[in-house]
This record gives structure tokens, sequence and C-alpha cells, in this order.
């Protein structure tokens, strides 16, 4: 320590060499101090403690066996039998409405009553069943009916002669002769000429 002392002091001596200093004796005594820091490290270790605890479980489990035999046991008997007979018979029926309507017809498409000359409906025949014949004027008035809802026979054959239902000869002119039956629908115009 003393050592160190005086090297301070020639070292003061060589910084101040251009002053006079009057010779001191300082004595330095250098304390040294120490001071300790003591951090307390605590170490925390956790224990788990694992407690199982089991509980049995049965459970009954049945098993059921079965066992099966079987037996197949097919019996064929093919027995096939077709007898055929063709025999080509032919029946032609007239049920088109188109060919019995082309069959009825009227005499003549113009008359003159009052020279005694009529207007018949011709072909009508039980095909028709029940047949409504009626006369109107062009602008639809009914003039007379000739027959209603009537079963036609091969004997009556419907005529008109010029009058109407009061038994007056109509008006010279063009009528319409409406025929109505079963898969019959006419309608004749005609032109009456006095």
């Amino acid at each position: 320590m003393k050592k160190m002392v005086l090297f301070l002091l020639i070292m003061f001596a060589g910084a101040n060499a251009g002053n006079v200093l009057a010779a001191s004796t300082e004595t330095f005594t250098p304390t040294l101090t120490m001071t300790e820091t003591i951090t307390p490290t605590i170490t925390l270790t956790p224990t788990i403690t694992q407690t199982d605890t089991l509980t049995p479980t049965v459970t009954p489990t049945a098993t059921i066996s079965q066992t099966y035999t079987m037996t197949p046991t097919i019996t064929l008997t093919p027995t096939i039998t077709q007898t055929s007979t063709i025999s080509p018979t032919s029946t032609i029926t007239p049920t088109n409405t188109e060919v019995i309507n082309v069959l009825v017809s009227i005499n003549h498409n113009y008359f003159y009553p009052l020279r005694g000359e009529t207007l018949r409906i011709n072909y009508l025949n039980t095909l028709h069943e029940a047949v409504t014949i009626k006369v109107f004027s062009q602008s639809g008035t009914h003039i007379k009916t000739l027959l209603d809802k009537e079963t036609v026979t091969r004997d009556i054959i419907p005529e008109w002669d010029g009058k109407n239902e009061q038994g007056e000869t109509v008006a010279s002119g063009v009528y319409i002769v409406m025929v109505k039956g079963k898969k019959l629908h006419k309608r004749f115009r005609v032109a009456l000429i006095k």
C-alpha cells in the first residue's frame, strides 16, 4: 500500500513539475468495503399424487348359436300341352258415323209445293233409333217438325210439303232441314219455289 502512495506522489510531482511544492507527507489508507447480496433461490417442485380407483364393470353377454340344415327338394314335372285352332271368321258391322250419315239424303234440293211436289228424306233406318227432323228458316226461326224422337222403320219416309205448323204454305226462299239421330247429324239446304 505504501508503494502505491509513493507512486501517486511521483506522478503528482511529475505533473506539477513547474510548480514548487512544499513537501508534505500524507498517508492514504485505502478502505476496501465488500458488500455481498444474497438472493435466496426458492425451487418449488410440485408433487403429484395420483389416486386411481378401479371399479370393475361386468356385463354379461349371452351367445346363442343356432344351426340350420337345409335340404333342397326340387321336383320338376314339365307338362305343356297347347292346342291352337284358327278358324277365320269375319264379321263386318257398320259402325262408322260418316257412312251412316252419307246414306241419308233428300230427293232434290228445290221443289214446288204448289205443284204438289214434296221434299223426302231417304235412307233412314233402325240404326238411327230416335230421329228428330225439323225445318228452320235461314234466320233460325222454327217452321215445322217432321219427326220428333221417333224410331224409324223402313216404311216411314218423312216428307215436307212446304207448309208450317199452322198448315200454311211458307214463302219462297231457302230453308234448312236438320236431321238428328244416333250416329246421325245431317243438315240440308233446300229452296222452296212457289
